[in-house]
């Protein structure tokens, strides 16, 4: 029941905003390219890039079966707009997929029904997950995938075995086709796994799982690769390779690092609470027509931004420190924190919206913090209350922005 509600509420914001045109523009939500998703997901023409190997294949082959299916027992459609419509369940059913898994991996952890239900629900109701979970974008499918890889490794670890090869190259597979970096938060959780679970040294889990995800990177990204050439996207490909990426959003500058650690700290809490919204244009969408994107991080921010941001980081580190030092569930709480702090390093020289990435690691944030709310749970339920109360209206704010500029 719980799981039909989570998706009937996304699946109701996501139609909405579609019907409001708010998915006809990139960088209109968050830095997110909506537009070039849509286009990935419903019909296979976007997103074709190494950065993104099979994001458009994985999810544009099964809808475009699903429209030939429906013209030749129907017909009369658009086929353009039944692919979209379809494409429009996909990031709903991802959310509701993470929150089954953080509800699996926390029952495992508390030993709790309720409190794993509360958990799922804490997810389901950030802020974070309701925007993702409600737009065409990869971020939501990514989050699906590593809640996945982090309840496998959970229940496997509980079982005491190292689980079947077989479903871990899979989500190996599947994680890295969608985003490219998801290499090093699989390649966190398998060291981490065949270290404490297997039973193997470390000198043994780090050769095993490096061959593992070396293999399973250069299959994916070599698919990606030959499909890009035999579908004629090699100008695509290139204009969103690798290379453009670092040289647009990357910097070194020691300001640009301060301001981008200072926002990634706020984004913790930003993450549960749409809180501290700012609007004017991105930076980088200049090209485009009336763009006047929704966001919260901060290209200059001030002093008491830099100190709440750092404030946010210690507590969250200490949090983990003290989970560590409890010695329970020792080796999720290390990848939880591992993956956090390889986010943070990444982000602290690539990006200029901290919150664009929450997905990529607000899972394992969710799972550290369980085993506090386990002790104290009034306070899940507070948290819970407060995202159904803030977040809410928050969206419809975001949305009537974004529609406005659509109406321009």
């Amino acid at each position: 029941m719980a799981l039909a509600c989570i998706f009937t509420v996304h699946l109701w914001f996501t139609s909405q905003w579609y019907a409001l045109g708010l998915f006809t523009f990139d960088d209109g939500f968050f830095d997110a390219d909506t537009l070039n998703n849509l286009s990935a997901l419903a019909h296979g023409w976007a997103r074709r890039s190494l950065v993104h190997p099979h994001l458009s294949s994985l999810f544009s082959i099964p809808i475009r079966a699903l429209d030939y299916a429906e013209r030749l027992a129907y017909g009369g459609i658009d086929p353009k707009k039944f692919r979209e419509l379809l494409s429009l369940s996909i990031t709903p059913l991802a959310s509701v997929t993470a929150a089954w898994a953080l509800y699996r991996a926390s029952k495992v952890l508390t030993a709790s029904s309720r409190l794993s239900v509360g958990v799922a629900i804490l997810y389901a109701t950030s802020f974070s997950a309701m925007v993702f979970g409600s737009i065409p974008e990869a971020f939501a499918i990514s989050n699906a995938l590593i809640a996945l890889l982090l309840c496998y490794s959970v229940q496997t670890a509980e079982r005491g075995v190292e689980g079947r090869k077989s479903v871990w190259a899979a989500l190996g597979f599947l994680i890295v086709s969608i985003t490219v970096t998801n290499v090093v938060t699989y390649y966190i959780v398998r060291l981490l796994h065949l270290r404490y679970t297997g039973q193997r040294t470390w000198k043994e889990a780090i050769r095993r799982s490096s061959i593992e995800t070396l293999a399973i990177a250069v299959t994916a990204v070599g698919s990606g690769y030959i499909a890009i050439q035999l579908l004629g996207y090699q100008a695509e490909a290139a204009g969103a390779s690798v290379g453009n990426y670092v040289n647009s959003f990357v910097s070194l500058a020691p300001r640009d690092i301060v301001r981008n650690l200072s926002n990634f700290g706020l984004s913790i809490p930003q993450s549960f609470v749409g809180i501290g919204i700012m609007q004017h244009p991105l930076k980088y969408c200049g090209d485009l027509a009336n763009c006047q994107a929704v966001f919260f991080s901060d290209q200059t921010p001030s002093p008491t931004r830099i100190a709440l941001g750092t404030c946010t980081l210690a507590i969250t580190t200490i949090v983990g420190w003290q989970q560590l030092r409890s010695g329970k569930n020792f080796q999720l709480t290390l990848a939880c924190l591992a993956i956090l702090a390889f986010n943070l390093c990444l982000h602290s020289v690539f990006g200029t919206e901290m919150f664009l990435f929450t997905q990529h690691w607000i899972s394992p944030l969710v799972l550290l913090l369980t085993p506090l709310l386990a002790r104290v749970p009034k306070a899940l339920v507070v948290v819970v209350l407060a995202q159904v109360l803030i977040n809410a209206p928050v969206l419809d704010r975001i949305a009537s922005r974004i529609s406005s500029v659509v109406v321009q």
